[in-house]
Order: structure tokens, then C-alpha cells, then sequence
């Protein structure tokens, strides 16, 4: 049996001008019964549900630090793999804190208030109170670690 790829030819566009270099790029293939098909048989199945979302308006520092009580800034993505795994973490941790103000702040380069709390992995935790950080957790891997960095805070 022969299989048969087809290729795509990309242009590189840098500010707006072609770039002399091409790349040759198969498309997205999947091997069934002994031939490639294009991976658009896949593509037919089920989305997958999102549940997360991030505020892509951010507030500014300013506005963070003026607000009452505990506030937990979480940074993250909607499509970051270790901040959907941390989701039912973070839910359960939050849970019976009714008195903690939760923010899912989406984060990436340029976006001035994940740089002023220097953060740079995703999800990252930040508790503050009153414009002080109290706690903080970088890609928590289990609950303990989420309970620690919240200690009392935002209990009935």
C-alpha cells in the first residue's frame, strides 16, 4: 500500500513582508487501517466542554489593592493544561470560604498586572489582603497545597 501526504506551502510574514524562507509542512494525519486519512474524522467528535473562563479585562494594581478583604488572584489561561487540571482543586478549596473575592485574571506577555505580581507560571495563586500578599501557589498539584497558602482566610 502507497500512502499518499499532501503538503502545504507556509509564507512567513514578518511586519507586514514575506520572508524569503518557506517551510513545507504535512497536514495533520492520523494512520487507519494501514492508510493516512486527514484528521478530519476526529475533528467529528464531541467538543469538549470548557467551564473555565478568565476575565481578559483586567483591573488595574490600583484597583486590586483597594479591595476589601481576602481577594484570591488566580492567573491562568483557558486553554493551559495545569490550570483546567487545578480547577476542581481550586473549587474545593474555595468551597466553605464564602468570605474570600475570587478573580481569574487571564494572563500572557505584555499584561501589566501578572507582571506586577511576577508571575510566570500558570495558574498561579495569589491571596492578598488589602493590597499585601498573604499567601501564594504555583501550579498547585494537590489540595493541601491550595489550603496552606489560604490559611484562615475567607472562613464563615
Amino acid at each position: 500500500m502507497r500512502a499518499i501526504s499532501h503538503h502545504l506551502t507556509v509564507a512567513i510574514v514578518i511586519n507586514g513582508q514575506q520572508h524569503p524562507r518557506k517551510r513545507s509542512r504535512p497536514p495533520a494525519e492520523r494512520h487507519a487501517h494501514g492508510r493516512l486519512e486527514p484528521i478530519r474524522a476526529i475533528r467529528r467528535a464531541a467538543p469538549v466542554e470548557m467551564t473555565e473562563h478568565y476575565a481578559n479585562i483586567e483591573p488595574s494594581r490600583a484597583d486590586v489593592d483597594a479591595l476589601e478583604g481576602p481577594v484570591l488572584l488566580e492567573f491562568g489561561t483557558a486553554w493551559c493544561g495545569h490550570c483546567r487540571a487545578a480547577q476542581p482543586l481550586i473549587g474545593k478549596a474555595l468551597a466553605d470560604r464564602s468570605g474570600i473575592t475570587h478573580l481569574k485574571i487571564e494572563d500572557g506577555p505584555g499584561r501589566p498586572l501578572g507582571r506586577s505580581f511576577r508571575v510566570k507560571l500558570w495558574p498561579t495563586l495569589i491571596l492578598l489582603s488589602k493590597g499585601q500578599e498573604l499567601g501564594r501557589v504555583v501550579r498547585p498539584q494537590d489540595l493541601r497545597a491550595i489550603e496552606q497558602a489560604l490559611g484562615a482566610a475567607g472562613r464563615g
